[in-house]
């Protein structure tokens, strides 16, 4: 008699199954519910598919409801199937993320985050500054996460760095080491809004294409985000000087001790350079003359064929230190549930700002009591504030699918720019830091508990949340007002 335990036929629980009846229910049946106006037929069959994806995306997972949204998109009476496929997995911003991935893949197994990492860390302006080197530790999770878009590695890099730094320097656990646990973390947070062309921002300005027909461009998206994120950060360490008043004087030790790489070999260099070239190479078109050669054939390009260019220089070179070989970077580093996920959320987000579904008007009759103010200034804070605090107890990449149609329409009617407006929104939004569940960054600042207790998080997330919404507010929007 054999004693080994029969396995389970699927790994799925019960639950799941139920979610799965729901999410088919939404894509495919929903869509025979008489459409009520000002929504049509159409967008009846839309308005179920977004909701299937939205419940599946906050029950189940990305992948597989992002694919179940293109196939369901295909048997709307918006396209076919093979549309959905050519339009979703040929749209811009998922081949240019294609092939960003393994060139970020590349850099860091070069090992260039790392080191980056260290020295901006250690930058001799800090010695003697507790509360300056306090902001480049955090200041050097942000850079990090901005180069890779990987939070996860970014962060527990820079938390061992930093637990490194308690040991040398004899710092004891307590309200300083509790702050510096969700400061890296915050660094963590806002690192991969950095770049417009990297990680989740790529689908939320996707989503805006698609509701608004407009691009912001990529100059003016860096430097607002640069300044705003250094801004946020800035502050959050001020609060930790002025107001918390919390004891870093263990810092104003030499800094000699910590493991810090020498210099970048040659192969390193080489390897930021290239990452260096893919900068220049996307921000080109938007701050050099349209006359010029080189302008034109960058824009012959565009930028899915410039992060290909760069990533064909990788191939060809095939260097010797190199851990991969191109196509295992390839295979190592492109991450299709993301790239599902952008193809399904690019089409649908256009999809539904058509005049064809009526989904936009209907928003704007039901938002109407809320967001239709007479005042400007009292729109911008309400419509950056709502998203906010619904992004700390729910899914970011949700509460921006929902918002950034309803933002880009009162911003039309309000006569306000509705660049700067996704802006702001984008930075709120992604402000998820008060809870658990707010997002995978910050669900690993609250499984920190040998550093850091939940109540701390809590309190020091919602701190944060005051400054990011007050900097977005107070500095955000008369720098936007001058960039857009």
């Amino acid at each position: 008699m054999s004693s080994t335990l029969k396995q389970p036929f699927t790994k799925n629980k019960p639950i799941f199954w139920l979610h799965v009846v729901i999410i088919f229910f939404f894509m495919f049946g929903f869509r025979f519910f008489s459409p009520f106006e000002p929504i049509t037929v159409v967008g009846m069959q839309l308005l179920g598919i977004f909701l299937g994806l939205i419940w599946g995306w906050v029950f189940v997972g990305m992948f597989w409801p992002s694919l179940l949204g293109l196939i369901a998109l295909g048997f709307s009476d918006y396209m076919t199937l093979t549309e959905a496929f050519q339009q979703g997995i040929g749209h811009n911003n998922v081949l240019l993320n294609f092939f960003i991935f393994p060139i970020v893949g590349a850099l860091d197994e070069a090992g260039v985050t790392t080191y980056l990492a260290y020295k901006i860390s250690t930058l001799k302006i800090g010695r003697g500054r507790p509360f300056v080197t306090s902001f480049l530790v955090m200041y050097s999770c942000w850079f990090l996460t901005a180069i890779t878009t990987n939070s996860f590695s970014s962060q527990l890099l820079v938390w061992a760095l930093f637990f490194q730094m308690v040991e040398i320097f004899n710092i004891p656990k307590g309200k300083y080491t509790a702050f510096m646990v969700v400061g890296i973390g915050l660094g963590g947070i806002l690192g991969p809004q950095a770049f417009p062309f990297m990680g989740p921002t790529v689908m939320y300005l996707g989503a805006y294409t698609g509701a608004s027909g407009l691009e912001i461009p990529y100059a003016q998206y860096i430097i607002w985000t640069w300044v705003i994120n250094a801004v946020a950060i800035i502050g959050y360490t001020l609060l930790g000087k002025y107001v918390l008043k919390l004891d870093a004087s263990a810092l104003n030790r030499s800094d000699v001790g910590l493991d810090v790489p020498k210099k970048l070999s040659k192969y390193q260099k080489v390897m930021f350079s290239f990452f260096i070239l893919l900068i220049i190479g996307l921000v080109w078109t938007s701050i050099m003359p349209a006359s010029w050669k080189i302008t034109q054939i960058i824009n012959t390009l565009t930028a899915k064929g410039v992060a290909a260019a760069v990533f064909l220089l990788i191939c060809i070179f095939n260097f010797t230190e190199s851990k991969s070989n191109p196509v295992e970077l390839i295979g190592k580093y492109a991450k299709w549930d993301i790239l599902i996920l952008m193809a399904s959320v690019m089409l649908v987000s256009n999809a539904m700002g058509g005049d064809e579904t009526g989904i936009s008007a209907w928003l704007m009759q039901v938002l109407d009591p809320v967001l239709g103010v007479d005042s400007v200034v009292l729109f911008v804070l309400i419509v950056t504030l709502i998203p906010l605090l619904i992004t700390n107890v729910f899914n970011n990449l949700v509460t921006c699918m929902v918002f950034i149609p309803i933002v880009y329409n009162f911003s039309v009617s309000a006569g306000v720019n509705s660049d700067l407006m996704t802006m702001m929104l984008l930075t709120t939004v992604n402000m998820a830091i008060v809870t658990p569940a707010a997002c995978a960054p910050a669900a690993m600042i609250f499984g920190q508990k040998d550093w850091v207790t939940p109540k701390q998080v809590s309190a020091y997330g919602g701190m944060i949340c005051v400054i990011v919404y007050v900097v977005a507010i107070v500095l955000g929007w008369p720098l936007g007002s001058i960039l857009f």
